[in-house]
């Protein structure tokens, strides 16, 4: 999980969206972010949740060498 500077704070509250639970961006993050309803995003969690844009061209690296980079131990 990467490091990020906090740039913004807001309260948030769990909605129900059929059967499943979301919540809501801030819709200025949308448009500093250039975000677009539908946009797949990744979501990293242990006892904190990070949200940001998938990165499409990182996945298809990933397919390309065949294992996660990111997931190996580090020595």
């Amino acid at each position: 999980m990467s490091k990020h500077q906090i740039l913004g704070k807001s309260v948030r509250k769990l909605i129900r969206i059929g059967n499943a639970v979301g919540i809501t961006l801030p819709a200025e993050y949308l448009k500093n972010h250039n975000l677009e309803l539908g946009q797949s995003m990744e979501v990293c969690f242990n006892d904190v949740v990070m949200i940001e844009p998938l990165d499409l061209e990182k996945v298809r690296k990933v397919v390309e060498r065949g294992d996660n980079e990111e997931r190996k131990p580090q020595t």
